[in-house]
């Protein structure tokens, strides 16, 4: 069965002012058409921020799942089952996470364990 993800990037003050999390956002959107799901749909939206400000640039991934309560999620998507973010996401990192957690389901638990940002590469 296909599942849809929700990919929302952090464009709060530190993660987008500072550490240009919009230049994130255009790599999903660039790499999204060129990844293969196996079925699976993403979207990417931003997010207006996730309070994790000192660990940005902030990504959250979660599935969608039908009949949940998306504007309840949409004020507060880390609370939805199956949320992960992910901390100090670096542009070659984006394919990774469609490929790894959107295509396969499987979260990249390295990325969840930052603590300061990384540079970016």
């Amino acid at each position: 069965m296909s599942k849809k993800y929700q990919i929302l990037v952090c464009k709060g003050p530190e993660c987008g002012d500072k550490r240009r999390s919009i230049d994130l956002y255009d790599s999903f959107k660039a790499e999204l058409p060129r990844c293969s799901l196996d079925g699976n749909e993403a979207v990417v939206e931003q997010y207006s921020c996730f309070g994790r400000c000192q660990r940005g640039p902030n990504v959250l991934v979660r599935e969608v799942k039908p009949g949940e309560n998306a504007r309840m999620l949409l004020m507060m998507p880390t609370a939805a089952a199956g949320s992960t973010l992910y901390y100090g996401v670096r542009l070659d990192e984006t394919r990774k996470i469609l490929e790894e957690h959107c295509r396969k389901g499987q979260p990249i638990v390295e990325l969840t364990r930052r603590n300061a940002p990384v540079p970016q590469k």
